[in-house]
């Protein structure tokens, strides 16, 4: 049985929320659509009604604006991310020698491939992207498993270790051997 890492990427392969930062120094939220959406997920999460279709929207925006960010601020955004990456975490996969490590995130996919070239000799990705004629559905929580299953078919067949930093990846630690929460205390290994 075949040893599988499943990451987080923002405040866990690195020490920051990589789309917010941009977002922040952006000033997206200046802009009034991204700013109603964003407004729309806040009541949503409050109310606990029509989260997903929120967080959707309020993503999608994002990344239609990080999509038109000039190539050279790109490349700089993805230099100040790496200078944010949690080399405690990185030591640790790196050391456990697993057979595949992929990268699960609601960030921007080709980001994620960025900041960690030469990270790792090899990862996967399932990320956040936007296909022309594609539905787009945020990778966030229970659809983290679903974007795993189409990815892997067979990751049931498989020995998973998961490794985040919120709970709102509970639906990929629960088909998970062993799982770890990290935070700025370190690497926490929980049982649920």
């Amino acid at each position: 049985m075949s040893r599988i890492c499943l990451v987080d990427f923002d405040d866990t392969l690195i020490r920051t929320d990589s789309l917010k930062s941009i977002m922040d120094l952006e000033y997206w939220l200046c802009s009034p659509s991204l700013f109603a959406a964003g407004v729309k997920l806040f009541f949503c999460r409050a109310l606990h009604k029509g989260e997903a279709g929120a967080r959707n929207s309020f993503k999608k925006g994002m990344l239609r604006r990080y999509y038109e960010l000039p190539e050279e601020r790109v490349d700089s955004y993805v230099e100040s991310l790496k200078a944010k990456l949690n080399t405690e975490v990185v030591d640790k996969i790196k050391a456990e020698n697993y057979d595949r490590i992929i990268v699960i995130s609601a960030s921007e996919e080709n980001l994620i491939r960025r900041v960690l070239e030469g990270v790792f000799d090899e990862i996967d990705v399932i990320a956040n992207s936007l296909e022309e004629g594609v539905e787009f559905r945020t990778c966030y929580g229970a659809e983290k498993v679903r974007r795993l299953a189409e990815f892997m078919p067979d990751y049931s067949e498989h020995d998973i270790e998961v490794y985040t930093d919120s709970m709102s990846d509970r639906p990929l630690m629960e088909i998970a051997g062993h799982s770890y929460i990290v935070s700025e205390e370190g690497i926490t290994e929980v049982t649920l």
